[in-house]
């Protein structure tokens, strides 16, 4: 081969080394920008977004490794978690990565946006999102960097979806029916379903879980496992079930509600004597108590007359020849919460003066010896009323019922017996074998009414405290009636 030939083969071998060089020294470089995510300012200000698939939810922003005079390794974050959360606020942490400058932090309302979104720089190992949605999927990302020589180099991205709590469930009502409960409750936002808690005696009071329901517009459920006269205690719970995080729900309701069922209408059974009605009734399993109403107007207004746990009541003197319409209404009392039947029935009366079968007038003297009680009408008027202890209940000292006159009218007197020799202020016989109405001062108070005539009762008369004794005395004179039944 010629010189000149030779002399430019290595001209051309030398061009081709010196461009290897060069270009490999392009790569080099290159390369080594690119590593792991480097970029060349931490405050570059143009946002990263990463985009997510649904079938890949957890992206990542690493570029393959490379090797060269500059590269750094970046330790990867680990244990990242969520420490903390409320309806708008999350905290999430992770473990502190060894010789990281910081940490870059990304994020995204899962429900809304479908890439990650580069948000701040942080050198703690936990951060706080606030001003979130309630009820909502987030997505967050975190990864470490080293600075070094003006230049960020980056570890692996690590990723975490989470939510916030759940909206609790406000306004729960309770309608009660004759043999269920339907409870209802206002819809809450983007809730996947709802769970019915439920406490009474079955369940030694603790609230448990009841019934689940599946779906957002679901929000009434029919409670028909309940006995009459039991008390149900509910609250719930929303729900929201999130595809590869699990379900979140909300707090128990702050609204606790309770009700029973089987406060049914009673039948009304009713009489009349001496000016009065005495109403009966069977008594309701599910009810303690009842309401007792009447009126002069079956469609009119009623007003009530007593609230008793009896099944039977009996009213005070009424307008002779009057109809009146009288209505029981069931009720279940729970400590300061009482429960009123909505169904009732109604039941007229005529009102009678007859008893023992004669009409009395209205102006008499009427003692019931079974509530040991007294009352004195004149001219229909009430004029007293008293508790008193009638005879002894031995059937030999009962005072004797029936319709009498007073015989006599004394004040002062002196009553003598076989076993007895007392003065009186005030004496009035109604009976010819001595029973009477006076005053007893030798009584205790507490002794009038109640049961004191069964085993220590008078020997036939009516023992009156004295205050009341007088202002009969003062109202009534020989030839008033009296009445004992």
């Amino acid at each position: 081969m010629k010189k000149k030939q030779i002399k430019t083969i290595s001209i051309i071998m030398a061009i081709v080394l010196v461009l290897s060089v060069v270009f490999s020294v392009s790569i080099s470089v290159y390369a080594d920008d690119t590593y792991r995510g480097s970029e060349t300012s931490e405050t570059e200000s143009t946002p990263q977004s990463v985009s997510e698939s649904s079938t890949q939810p957890t992206p990542t922003l690493d570029v393959p490794p490379t090797t060269g005079p500059q590269t750094v390794k970046v330790g990867d974050v680990k244990g990242l978690k969520k420490s903390s959360s409320g309806l708008t606020s999350i905290t999430i942490k992770w473990k502190a990565v060894k010789g990281a400058s910081g940490y870059y932090i990304y994020r995204r309302n899962a429900d809304k946006q479908k890439s990650l979104e580069r948000y701040k720089t942080v050198k703690k190992t936990s951060i706080t999102f606030k001003k979130l949605s309630p009820t909502t999927q987030y997505q967050y990302g975190v990864r470490a960097f080293i600075k070094k020589k003006g230049r960020n180099y980056y570890g692996k991205l690590s990723t975490l979806r989470t939510a916030t709590n759940t909206l609790d469930v406000k306004k729960i009502k309770l309608k009660s029916a004759r043999k269920n409960i339907s409870v209802q409750w206002n819809k809450v936002k983007k809730a996947t379903g709802y769970i019915v808690y439920r406490a009474s005696s079955s369940s030694k009071g603790k609230y448990v879980e009841y019934k689940k329901i599946k779906g957002n517009s679901k929000t009434r459920f029919t409670d028909k496992a309940v006995k009459a006269g039991k008390l149900y205690y509910y609250r719930v719970k929303a729900y929201r079930t999130y595809s590869g995080i699990g379900t979140f729900k909300s707090g128990l309701s702050t609204s606790r509600v309770f009700t029973t069922v089987g406060l049914d209408a009673v039948k009304i059974s009713a009489s009349s004597k001496l000016y009065r009605v005495t109403l009966s009734w069977k008594k309701n399993k599910a009810a303690n108590e009842y309401k007792v109403y009447y009126s002069k107007n079956k469609k009119g207004k009623y007003k009530k007359l007593t609230t008793t746990s009896l099944t039977s009541y009996e009213t005070k003197g009424l307008k002779k020849g009057t109809i009146y319409y009288f209505k029981v209404v069931p009720c279940k009392v729970a400590g300061k919460t009482t429960f009123t039947s909505t169904k009732y029935n109604i039941k007229s009366q005529k009102v009678s003066n007859k008893i023992f079968g004669r009409a009395v007038g209205n102006s008499y003297v009427e003692v019931d010896t079974k509530t040991q009680h007294m009352w004195m009408y004149k001219k229909g008027k009430l004029i007293t009323e008293t508790d008193v202890v009638t005879g002894n209940d031995d059937g030999v000292h009962n005072t004797p019922k029936g319709i009498f006159s007073m015989m006599s009218h004394d004040s002062p007197s002196r009553l003598v017996g076989d076993t007895w020799d007392v003065n009186v202020s005030y004496w009035m016989q109604f009976t010819s074998d001595g029973c009477g109405i006076h005053d007893s001062t030798w009584r205790g108070s507490w002794e009038y009414g109640g049961t004191t005539y069964k085993g220590n009762g008078s020997h036939g008369c009516v023992n009156t405290p004295l205050d009341k004794v007088a202002k009969i005395f003062k109202n009534s004179y020989v030839g008033y009636t009296v009445v004992v039944r």
